[in-house]
């Protein structure tokens, strides 16, 4: 399974970010079981967040090349900083 499929399976959908010459971003979902929704914004501190949630997406990505998805994944479930609140227990 690959690291988008695991956050649609967590989440019920996935985020989709656009930044635009550091001065515009979109953030968007398109969940299967509602209307799609989306906020655009020039606010420099959302700009910058885009950025590095897009940076971070990358690197993980090929973290998860380097050492194996699932024990990339392992990552989150052992390391209580990098607890995701979901509602949900982990499998």
């Amino acid at each position: 399974m690959k690291y988008p499929d695991l956050v649609v399976e967590r989440e019920g959908w996935c985020l989709t970010i656009i930044s635009r010459d550091n001065e515009e971003v979109l953030f968007a979902n398109f969940p299967s079981s509602t209307a799609a929704r989306a906020i655009k914004s020039q606010d420099t501190a959302l700009v910058l967040v885009a950025k590095e949630y897009i940076r971070y997406g990358l690197m993980f990505s090929e973290l998860a090349k380097e050492v194996d998805l699932h024990r990339a994944g392992e990552l989150w479930k052992k390391n209580p900083n990098l607890f995701v609140v979901t509602g949900k227990r982990f499998k």
